[in-house]
């Protein structure tokens, strides 16, 4: 048999309501695997927005912000921590984008062109994954401080690109 296909998907390791997080069992219920939840979700928006905006010029940045979620998404696992200069190269990113000059209202609540709907989406799952994060730290000590920090700066990156987005398709 080969060894790269999986014989069966299911373990019955979580039928009694828990899960393997590294090496601790949770509860479903509990906020790492919430945390773990938003950030595989985020990972499908992201991806559908790089989709979407696949002949855009903030195609690049959104596969910038997918590959720092992938290895988010396996932090717990892998004890990963960006550095200081993941989060400043981040920072850079969201300096060097056109913002909005005031808050805009119409422009969070109505995402309705082209990819900018996956991309509010995924900027909301992001937030969320933050929120979830921090639980999940200071119940567990699991992952790192940085992780937190670099969430708030991919949700805000992936602010300023829903904006970008936004403006692009409106000037069509």
């Amino acid at each position: 048999m080969d060894s790269s296909i999986i014989s069966t998907v299911y373990t019955h390791d979580g039928d009694s309501g828990d899960t393997l997080v590294s090496t601790i069992r949770f509860p479903k219920y509990h906020p790492c695997l919430h945390f773990i939840g938003s950030v595989d979700e985020a990972l499908a928006f992201i991806g559908l927005a790089i989709e979407k905006c696949s002949s855009t010029p903030i195609v690049k940045d959104l596969e910038y912000v997918y590959k720092l979620i992938s290895k988010i998404a396996a932090s717990l696992q892998t004890n990963w921590c960006p550095d200081e200069s993941i989060i400043a190269e981040t920072e850079k990113k969201i300096d060097e984008k056109p913002k909005p000059k005031t808050f805009i209202p119409n422009y969070v609540e109505n995402p309705r062109y082209g990819g900018v709907a996956p991309i509010a989406i995924t900027r909301t799952i992001i937030r969320r994954a933050e929120r979830w994060f921090w639980q999940c730290f200071h119940e567990t000590g699991l992952g790192c401080k940085n992780i937190g920090i670099l969430l708030n700066r991919l949700s805000d990156f992936v602010f300023v690109l829903q904006y970008q987005a936004m403006i692009t398709e409106t000037s069509r």
